[in-house]
Parts: structure tokens; sequence; C-alpha cells
């Protein structure tokens, strides 16, 4: 079980909204046979591309939604840290 620390989350959150770098055209976000896999979490299959190193941030898209949420934000984030995008 992962503990969540509340002012982490809600800050981590906040640079989602404020973050707003160009997206690079040349990247095939959501069928990105280099950067995405399928990982089995109980029983469904889920896909994660993974962009940069060092430490991991998670970033989950809302139902309905797709990895393209992330498409101004992966490249800014990629630079600093591991971008896990399911």
């Amino acid at each position: 079980m992962f503990a969540i620390k509340v002012p982490g989350l809600l800050f981590t959150m906040m640079l989602f909204v404020v973050v707003t770098n160009a997206q690079d055209k040349n990247i095939p976000y959501g069928n990105n046979a280099r950067a995405g896999k399928y990982y089995n979490v109980r029983g469904f299959n889920m896909y994660c591309e993974v962009y940069g190193t060092g430490k991991p941030l998670l970033m989950i898209h809302g139902n309905g939604g797709s990895i393209g949420a992330f498409a101004n934000n992966i490249p800014y984030f990629a630079k600093k840290i591991q971008g896990d995008c399911c």
C-alpha cells in the first residue's frame, strides 16, 4: 500500500495545471513502442509509458482520458525525474 501525503499530492496536481511546455509532435504519446509497456494489475492490463530518469512520478489520467492529457507535462518532467504515465 502506498502512503500518499496530501500536501505533496496537492503540490503535484498544481504543477500539472501550471506547467505548459510545448508538445514534441514527434513522440506518439499513447502509442510509443519504445517507452510503452503493459503491466498486469490485479487481473487487468494497464498500459504505461516511462520517460526520463531519477525519482519516479506516476501520472494517471482520469476516467475516459488518455496519456495525451499529459503531452505538455511529459517533456518538462522527463528532464527532471522519471515520469510513469498510465
